[in-house]
C-alpha cells in the first residue's frame, strides 16, 4: 500500500508547507521591520513563524536547533541576564514588558531563522530578499527626501535621519548582489548601492558615515584578498566619482542643506552633552555592577533626571538627553557588567567564527553572505551604536543568519545548485 503523501500527511506538512509559511513569515517581518505602520501584520510576520517551527518539530518529533552552537549559548546567557535584571528593576512588571518586546524577540528570530534558513538557496534567498526590500526603502528615503528638498530646500533632519540607519542595515545585502551580479544584472544593483552611499551623505548622520565607512573598509579588504583586487578598486573608484557628483549637484542646487549637513558635522555641543550622560550613566552603572537596574527605559530616563538633580541642582535642559546614546553603556546600566559581557561574547562570537570560515574554507561567492552579516553587525551595532542606543530586535535576524550559515557543515552545501 502507497504511502500517502496529500494534504493529511503530517509529513507532508512538516517537510513542505510548514517550512514553507515559515520562510514566507520571515519575508513579511523583514518587509516590515522598519515601518512605522503596519504593526499587525509585523507581528504576524514576528510570531506566527516560531509557533509554525514548534508545530513542525512536534510532528517531526526532531528540533532543528543546534543547542550547542556558540552563538546561542551568548544569546541564552544575555537573555537569561536580562530576566535576572528585571528583579531589580523599580518595576519588573514593566521591564518584562520590555524584555518581551527586545530580548524574547531576539531569539525567536534567532531560534526560527538558524534552522529555517540554514540551506544554501534558503539563505541565497533571504539575503536577496534583504537586499530588494533596502531598495524599497530606499526608494520610499529618497522619495520623502526629494519631496522636503523641492518645498524647503533642506531635509526635516530629525523625522529623516532613522532612514541613514535604514540604509546602512540593507547596504551590505545590496553590495553583496553588486558583486555577486554579472553584466546587465549589475547595473541593476549598481544603482541602489550608489543611491544608498548618497543618501547616507546627504542626510548627514555623523555616526552613519563613520558605519559607511566601516563597511566600505571591510568589503575592500575582503574583496581584494578574494577576487583581483585591483579590478574592484578600479571599479569602485568609478562608483565614488559617481557618488561625489551627485552629492556635489545635490549641494549646489540645495545650498541650504549644504549649510545644514557643513554645520550639523561641525557640532561639538551634542558631542559634549553625550560625553556628560555616559560619564553619568556609568556612574549609576556602577551602582548596580553586577546585575544593573532592569531594562525599562522610561524609569531610565526617570532614574537620570533624579541622578542629574542630585550632582547638578536642577533637572537636565530640554536639549541634554536623557537616554545614554550608546549601546553598551545602555546594556551595562540596565543589565549589569554580566549583560554586557554576554552581549559582547555575542558579537565577537558572530564575528569571529564567520571571519575564520571566511578564510579557512575555500568556498564560492555565497561565503560573502557571511561578509554581509559581519559588516552590518559592525557597522551599525558596533561602530554606530557607539553614539547611539535602539532597538536591537533587527540583530536577531543577523545572528539567526549566522546560526544558518555556520550551521552548514560541507563545503558542497555552500553550492547554489546542491539540494
Amino acid at each position: 500500500m502507497k504511502h500517502d503523501k496529500g494534504l493529511l500527511d503530517r509529513s507532508f506538512w512538516a517537510e513542505k508547507i510548514l517550512p514553507l509559511a515559515i520562510e514566507y513569515g520571515i519575508y513579511l517581518y523583514i518587509l516590515l521591520m522598519f515601518a512605522g505602520k503596519f504593526g499587525t501584520f509585523r507581528e504576524i510576520g514576528l510570531y506566527a513563524p516560531p509557533v509554525l517551527w514548534l508545530t513542525g518539530c512536534l510532528i517531526k518529533g526532531n528540533f532543528d536547533l543546534q543547542w550547542r552552537e556558540p552563538v546561542f549559548i551568548c544569546l541564552i546567557i544575555f537573555s537569561l541576564s536580562a530576566v535576572i535584571s528585571s528583579f531589580f528593576s523599580v518595576s519588573p512588571v514593566d521591564s518584562f514588558i520590555f524584555f518581551k518586546k527586545e530580548h524574547l524577540k531576539i531569539l525567536l528570530l534567532y531560534i526560527v531563522v538558524s534552522t529555517a534558513f540554514a540551506h544554501a538557496k534558503k539563505l541565497n534567498r533571504l539575503a536577496t530578499f534583504l537586499a530588494l526590500t533596502g531598495i524599497l526603502y530606499l526608494v520610499s528615503g529618497w522619495y520623502r527626501i526629494s519631496e522636503d528638498l523641492l518645498i524647503a530646500g533642506s531635509i526635516n533632519y530629525e523625522a529623516l535621519r532613522n532612514y541613514a540607519t535604514i540604509f546602512i542595515f540593507f547596504l551590505p545585502f545590496i553590495i553583496l548582489k553588486t558583486i555577486e551580479a554579472e553584466r546587465l544584472e549589475r547595473i541593476f544593483w549598481l544603482i541602489p548601492l550608489i543611491g544608498s552611499f548618497t543618501g547616507i551623505l546627504v542626510i548627514g548622520v555623523r555616526g552613519s558615515w563613520l558605519a559607511l565607512f566601516g563597511i566600505f573598509c571591510i568589503w575592500m579588504f575582503t574583496s581584494k584578498s578574494k577576487f583581483q583586487g585591483y579590478s574592484i578598486i578600479f571599479k569602485t573608484s568609478i562608483a565614488f566619482v559617481i557618488i561625489s557628483i551627485l552629492i556635489i549637484t545635490v549641494f549646489l542646487l540645495f545650498p541650504v542643506q549644504y549649510k545644514l549637513v557643513k554645520d550639523h558635522s561641525s557640532q561639538k555641543i551634542q558631542l559634549l552633552l553625550r560625553f556628560e550622560a555616559w560619564e553619568n550613566f556609568l556612574k549609576m552603572s556602577g551602582r548596580r555592577f553586577l546585575f544593573g537596574h532592569g531594562l525599562d527605559d522610561r524609569a531610565m530616563s526617570e532614574h537620570y533626571r533624579a541622578f542629574y538633580k542630585s550632582i547638578k541642582g536642577d533637572y537636565p535642559t530640554e536639549e541634554k538627553p536623557t537616554t545614554p546614546h550608546n549601546q553598551f553603556i545602555k546594556i551595562s546600566y540596565q543589565q549589569g557588567i554580566v549583560g554586557l559581557a554576554s552581549y559582547l561574547s555575542l558579537l565577537s562570537v558572530v564575528l569571529i567564527r564567520i571571519i575564520k570560515r571566511f578564510y579557512i574554507d575555500n568556498l564560492t561567492w555565497f561565503s560573502f553572505i557571511g561578509i554581509a552579516i559581519v559588516s552590518v553587525m559592525i557597522g551599525e551595532y558596533v561602530i554606530r551604536c557607539l553614539t547611539e542606543d535602539r532597538s536591537l530586535v533587527p540583530v536577531g535576524i543577523l545572528i539567526g543568519m549566522a546560526g544558518a550559515f555556520l550551521s552548514l557543515k560541507n563545503r558542497n552545501d555552500y553550492h547554489l545548485s546542491s539540494s
